[in-house]
Order: C-alpha cells, then structure tokens, then sequence
C-alpha cells in the first residue's frame, strides 16, 4: 500500500501504524491525513450516516462524535422492548431461574430509543441459526 507521503506499507504495516486492531475498523482523515473519525468494529447505518455527516460538516472541530450523536434527535425504534417467545415470562426473578432452569442466562437491557435493540429484533432475532443459538439460554428482557 502506497500512502499518503509516498511510504510504501504492507497492509499489515499500515494496520500496525494506523492502530488497527480488528475489523472492520473505519477510519475517517482529514486532507492532512490526519484521522479525524475512527469506528471499531460494526456500525448501524443509522450511526454510519451519522458519521458521514459528522466528518463531511468537519465537526470534529466543535464536539467529540459521542457528544454529536448524543444531540442528534432521538426516534423511537419500533421494535425495541417487544416480547419475544423465547424470552422468560413474568416479573423477572433472576436467582430463580438460574436454579430452576439448568441453562445459562442471558439479561438483554432494552429501551424504546434503542437503535440496535430494534435492529435485534427485526433481524437478529428472526434468524434460524440464532433462535436454535437462543434456545440453550434462559433469556430476561429488561428496561
């Protein structure tokens, strides 16, 4: 890989010098080559177009991309906190159902701002491999 001063990397030198630990990893720079945005790991395309927005308006200048996603509006997602069939019914009574149940528990923290909660719902959940994956689990939903 050429890069922007002329140094020729292999992508494992340019990794190592960029601080690139895992993928997908994005890096965003300014026309200095400096980065100005770095996403680890994946991103919502809700949070993708945010950053897009943050990097093309140079706000990274005024905020931190935290602080920009935090004043952005915040909609509701449409699917967050709904009841799953697999999840545990009732009041949850964590203690007892780890000792009646015989089956690890996984507690899924929820609210209806949740962008990724809903996108959990709407996709992750709806998918074969990860129902069959959910059924050797004891699952609590909580707000």
């Amino acid at each position: 890989v050429t890069w922007i001063d002329g140094g020729k990397f292999t992508k494992k030198a340019l990794g190592a010098l960029l601080k690139v630990q895992f993928t997908p990893t994005l890096l965003f720079f300014d026309k200095q080559g400096s980065v100005v945005l770095r996403l680890n790991g994946y991103s919502p395309p809700q949070q993708f177009r945010a950053a897009l927005d943050y990097v093309s308006q140079r706000m990274e200048k005024q905020l931190t991309f935290t602080d920009y996603l935090a004043r952005l509006p915040r909609e509701k997602s449409g699917a967050a906190y709904l009841p799953e069939p697999f999840f545990e019914h009732g009041a949850p009574d964590l203690h007892r159902i780890l000792e009646t149940s015989g089956k690890p528990l996984i507690v899924l923290y929820e609210h209806a701002y949740c962008r990724d909660c809903g996108e959990l719902h709407r996709e992750g959940f709806k998918r074969p491999d990860a129902r069959k994956l959910l059924g050797r689990f004891s699952v609590v939903q909580l707000d």
